[in-house]
């Protein structure tokens, strides 16, 4: 018999069949569906190719329909195998439908034909209706640059002996990995200009001058940041650069520039060959190096690649022969100091225990190369032979040898010569002489002081009458006969509160203090400097500065840095 029981037991049957053959409709109609794929550039413009060298951009456009509210997916962009990808996509959950795009950067276009596959639901985490329509496969061969103009090399100094290139562009996509455009290692992660070098901060300090690389429009400038970085914090410094727009979407970069050093200012037209400033460390810097860089709307551009089309005197990788760039011979173990440049010492006295320590910088050299470092005597006879086993490839590599020379050491010219695999790339020299010669050695708190360093030594900031702040130097004779000394001079704003001895014997050391007046406000800076008998760094020289904070109500005396006046006929002064 049929009750009201059984009736409604029926009616909910049927309903839960109901709800269950409308999900089952929904999940069958559930897809994600790839429409278009395609390569765009630095402004996302779809492009058929990119240029040789050329950052390369893939673009996706995808459809999705009934995803449930849970969804998550990602999109693989992949290029010759090397896949990229937008992960933890939750776009569309829980929509009845919609459209969506994204790109992803990171390739470098080399030569030849490259396969591109992208695919939506990557990972297949998304059940649909249809498997087939996620992914989308075409191909792609870059094209030759064209920029208006070919370029310079934008350094004062012969690539590869005076200057060298340590970093190219990154061409490894993957993160944590990297590659030159050779598929070697003269690069870091994520590197996107060549890193150009002279060595040390010595070379930086006496003016390495920078050049427009192409007739152009200035397009951005930035000054006034410190110029001598060697580590960097958190948040990371900013540098002082200039860009250069050459027109048709092309562009070059120069930065970690020398802090009041540049020459050029926002819409200023130059030419190729313009002095544009002065090489320095500032911004995320280890040393004193030009990153320049070429772009084209906005993508990194790997030269290297193609350097006929982008240079008017194509470059050679720096790998493909060594050179040496940069040497000196001191006597005393200068591991600490040849990030600025070592004290030389050009003069030995002859008398027994004399230790020559030499030092060299080369570019480009291979695994397994044999280093040679030979000390030669006057008379032409090899003294001694160091040698060095090369265990990797490396754009800047810097030896130190030390050598003690025979009890009693010929008298004359003797000369040091530094060989790859037998052939000499270059020499040093020293003298020795009955009488020796005096040399002079500053350091602060343990940091050597150039002559002639142009980046100030910072006294920092101090408010308006506060305790003067001082820094105390140490002059040290690391030479064979008495060093001579003037009282140093130092600049407006400053004095010297501790005198310096007037002459020091071989191997003393003494110090003088230099303190900031405090009593009037205002920024000062310029040259401390003292002459010595020290044949090549008679008058020793350095930059120092310090900020006395003002107050609403007091006067600001402007402070001009004398620190430029040799540098070519400009005078700069800055206000800070």
């Amino acid at each position: 018999m049929w009750n009201k029981r059984h009736e409604t037991s029926g009616r909910l049957f049927h309903r839960r069949l109901l709800v269950e053959q409308l999900e089952d409709r929904r999940l069958l109609a559930t897809n994600l569906k790839l429409v278009d794929a395609y390569l765009v550039d630095g402004l996302v413009d779809e492009i058929t190719s990119p240029v040789l060298g050329e950052r390369v951009g893939v673009y996706a456009v995808f459809e999705y329909e009934d995803l449930p509210s849970d969804a998550d997916y990602r999109v693989d962009y992949t290029i010759d195998g090397v896949t990229l990808s937008r992960t933890d996509l939750r776009v569309g959950a829980g929509d009845s439908s919609g459209t969506y795009n994204w790109y992803r950067t990171g390739w470098l276009a080399g030569p030849g034909e490259h396969t591109v596959v992208v695919k939506v639901d990557g990972g297949d985490t998304v059940t649909e209706s249809d498997e087939t329509d996620n992914t989308l496969t075409f191909q792609f061969t870059p094209t030759p640059g064209s920029p208006p103009a070919k370029y310079i090399w934008p350094v004062e100094g012969a690539a590869f002996t005076e200057t060298y290139i340590s970093n190219y562009v990154d061409v490894d996509p993957i993160e944590d990995s990297a590659s030159d455009y050779t598929g070697s290692n003269a690069v870091y992660d994520g590197h996107t200009a060549w890193d150009i070098g002279v060595g040390n901060f010595n070379e930086m300090d006496l003016g390495v001058q920078l050049y427009a690389a192409a007739d152009g429009t200035v397009s951005a400038v930035h000054d006034g940041e410190y110029d001598r970085h060697t580590t960097w914090g958190s948040p990371t410094p900013t540098a002082n650069y200039v860009k250069i727009d050459h027109g048709d979407g092309w562009q070059t970069i120069y930065w970690h520039m020398r802090r009041d050093s540049l020459q050029v200012e926002v819409g200023q037209a130059v030419e190729e060959g313009d002095f544009i400033g002065y090489m320095g460390s500032s911004g995320k810097s280890s040393g004193a190096h030009l990153h320049f860089g070429v772009r084209h709307h906005g993508r990194t551009v790997e030269p290297g690649y193609d350097p006929e089309t982008y240079f008017h005197e194509p470059l050679r990788y720096v790998g493909d022969a060594p050179t040496v760039y940069r040497s000196g011979v001191t006597n005393y173990s200068p591991s600490s100091h040849t990030q600025e440049r070592p004290s030389d010492v050009e003069v030995f006295k002859q008398i027994s225990g004399q230790k020559t320590y030499v030092w060299a910088r080369f570019a480009g050299l291979r695994q397994s190369d044999l280093m040679e470092f030979v000390w030669i005597k006057p008379n032409g006879n090899t003294y001694v032979t160091r040698t060095h086993n090369v265990t990797a490839d490396d754009s800047n590599y810097l030896k130190l040898f030390s050598q003690t020379l025979p009890t009693l050491p010929d008298i004359g010219t003797w000369k040091v010569e530094f060989k790859i695999n037998g052939s000499k790339l270059g020499e040093d020299t020293f003298v020795v002489t009955t009488d020796g010669a005096p040399e002079i050695r500053v350091e602060e708190d343990g940091e050597i002081i150039l002559d002639e360093r142009y980046t100030p030594v910072d006294f920092g900031t101090v408010s308006l009458n506060a305790a003067s702040p001082t820094k105390t130097f140490t002059v040290t004779n690391h030479g064979d006969d008495t060093l001579t000394l003037t009282t140093p001079v130092v600049p407006a704003g400053f004095s010297v509160s501790e005198a310096l001895a007037t002459s020091l014997a071989p191997g003393a050391s003494d110090t003088f203090t230099v303190s900031l007046a405090t009593e009037t406000a205002g920024y000062y800076a310029g040259q401390v400097r003292f002459a010595s008998n020290d044949a090549d760094e008679a008058t020793y020289n350095f930059s120092i500065e310090a900020m006395v904070d003002a107050l609403a109500t007091d006067e600001l005396i402007l402070g001009i840095s004398e620190r430029h006046a040799t540098e070519g006929d400009s005078l700069f002064a800055n206000v800070r």
